[in-house]
């Protein structure tokens, strides 16, 4: 059967899936800067065509990397009674994918020319970015509140609060990045725990 000028079909998982390790190879080899869509097309072996089959361009890829987690519909098993636990939940749910991914790569992702991360852990028009970890957070707090199950000090708000442990963290994820005696999920857990224990009440 003649198939001449019809377009291959692309295997939208495998191909997907190459891009994604061709990018991760290249950044844990060479760094963040080293990234084109040309560079990761001849890592993964396919087509620029096909890199636009799933990515709109180099920014629509590499926010991929730091929002493959839905927060906002994430099932927690911790109480909300327990909102401490409830908040730690939510950042091993993050630190794990971070390990996952490995100390080289995270270490080089979180580079200061790579200009994805400002936009996804800041705020725009005074709100954290949907579906984010600081998003989720903020919203678990102010469940707790409303509930009457812990206080803030006057002037500190879920928002502030929110914004507070994500800071935190991401020095946390530093730290590990440039020290192998860093336990991530150790730290992560004890600073949450002493930060809301400073900053909230029980109601």
């Amino acid at each position: 059967m003649n198939t001449t000028g019809r377009p291959r079909k692309i295997n939208d998982n495998d191909s997907r899936r190459k891009i994604i390790d061709s990018t991760v190879r290249i950044i844990k080899r060479d760094g963040v800067k080293s990234l084109t869509v040309r560079n990761i097309c001849a890592e993964a072996g396919i087509s620029i065509g096909t890199f636009y089959h799933f990515f709109a361009d180099m920014d629509n890829l590499m926010m991929s990397f730091i929002a493959w987690l839905s927060f906002g519909g994430a099932e927690l098993e911790t109480p909300l009674s327990d909102i401490t636990g409830r908040i730690i939940e939510l950042y091993m749910k993050l630190i794990r994918r971070y390990k996952e991914f490995g100390r080289d790569f995270v270490r080089k992702f979180y580079d200061p020319e790579n200009f994805v991360l400002p936009a996804y852990i800041g705020e725009k028009n005074g709100n954290f970015l949907h579906d984010t970890v600081m998003a989720r957070s903020e919203q678990e707090i102010n469940n707790a509140l409303s509930e009457g199950i812990i206080t803030l000090d006057d002037g500190m708000t879920a928002h502030k609060l929110a914004g507070d442990i994500s800071t935190i963290i991401n020095g946390c994820v530093f730290g590990w990045c440039l020290s192998d005696n860093v336990d991530l999920e150790e730290i992560t857990c004890r600073i949450i725990r002493s930060y809301m224990k400073s900053a909230v009440k029980l109601g």
